[in-house]
């Protein structure tokens, strides 16, 4: 279950570090835009990966470790204190309760899979 988890998470990162370019490529990294879809998104299907009731195999390679990788709590953190300590506080407070809709993601996910929506 650990190579697994591994393999997953490495896939996961791979798609996290390609989106977070692709937004610095374009010249969109002056707000975390990359971080904040990366985690909603992340939480949207995690969401559908818990609505389904997967199997541990499945969920511990995807919910685990594709979305554990794809996902970052860390860069959120230091994304929001960076915006803060540099005196962008409504930027920071933005960023912070648009990242808090993950929860509103994440039951979107489970509704739509079991068809409450």
């Amino acid at each position: 279950m650990i190579i697994v988890v591994g393999f997953g998470a490495a896939f996961g990162a791979l798609l996290r570090f390609a989106v977070t370019n692709f937004f610095q490529l374009h010249g969109w990294d002056h707000f975390p835009w990359a971080t904040l879809l990366l985690n909603l998104s992340g939480a949207f299907l995690l969401g559908i990966l818990v609505g389904r009731g997967l199997k541990a195999g499945w969920y511990a390679f995807l919910g685990t470790g594709v979305l554990g990788g794809y996902t970052t709590f860390s860069t959120f953190q230091t994304e929001l204190f960076g915006l803060l300590h540099s005196g962008r506080y409504v930027a920071g407070v933005g960023y912070f309760l648009m990242s808090a809709c993950g929860f509103i993601c994440g039951l979107l996910g489970m509704m739509i899979v079991n068809e409450q929506l």
